[in-house]
C-alpha cells in the first residue's frame, strides 16, 4: 500500500514533467513562470499552440505557456498573488 507522502511526492514530479519545473516550485509562494516543452513523460494532453496552463498545488502557481505569449503572460500577471492569477 502507498502512503500519502509518497502519492504527493509522485504527483508533485508528474506535474513538474507536464508543466517543465521544478516539484519544488509548487511548495514556493508567488507565481512561477515556465516555457511549455514537450518533455518526455509528460502525459499525452493535445499539444495546442498558443498554449497557456496555470496548476496551483501547494503555496504558489505555475504558469505554462507557449514561447510565443509568454512575455505577454508574465506582463499581464507580473506581481500578482496567486488569487489574483
Amino acid at each position: 500500500m502507498i502512503n500519502k507522502k509518497i502519492m504527493i511526492d509522485r504527483v508533485y514530479k508528474q506535474l513538474a514533467i507536464d508543466y517543465n519545473c521544478s516539484p519544488d516550485d509548487f511548495l514556493k509562494e508567488g507565481l512561477i513562470f515556465t516555457e511549455a516543452k514537450q518533455n518526455e513523460g509528460r502525459r499525452p494532453f493535445p499539444w495546442i499552440t498558443p498554449r497557456l496552463e496555470m496548476v496551483t498545488m501547494g503555496n504558489g502557481v505555475v504558469i505554462n505557456a507557449s514561447t510565443d505569449i509568454l512575455p505577454l503572460v508574465y506582463q499581464q500577471l507580473e506581481g500578482k498573488t496567486r488569487y489574483e492569477a
